[in-house]
């Protein structure tokens, strides 16, 4: 998941002077380990990644917006980095519910026990 996050700042940090800057990208979502959790911890998260994802669904309807205004003085590079950007948020919402959903199975296994 680091990885991830590094390679979201450096397309975020590379994409600031493109068509989607003025778009505010979520903030990033530290889950709880679902081993270790506790109910109150798991409600947090839960919380948590709904709020991310509801600001992710934001941003890309902003992206998307932006892109419609471009106009035709975006170059062909230019409309790859944007889709780039647009599919590497879209790539991270779906991991970060797929690993939500991981530490939900790991907490439902730990009170089981």
């Amino acid at each position: 998941m680091k990885k991830t996050l590094l390679t979201m700042t450096v397309m975020t940090a590379f994409a600031a002077g493109n068509t989607f800057a003025e778009c505010q990208q979520p903030a990033d979502v530290e889950l709880p380990d679902g081993a270790t959790a506790t109910t109150e911890q798991m409600i947090a998260g839960q919380k948590s990644v709904k709020a991310y994802l509801a600001d992710g669904e934001a941003y890309l309807g902003c992206m998307e917006e932006l892109a419609k205004n471009q106009g035709d003085d975006v170059t062909e590079e230019q409309k790859k980095a944007d889709l780039d950007l647009y599919n590497g948020v879209v790539d991270k919402m779906q991991k970060l519910g797929e690993n939500f959903n991981a530490q939900i199975k790991a907490y439902k296994a730990a009170q089981a026990k």
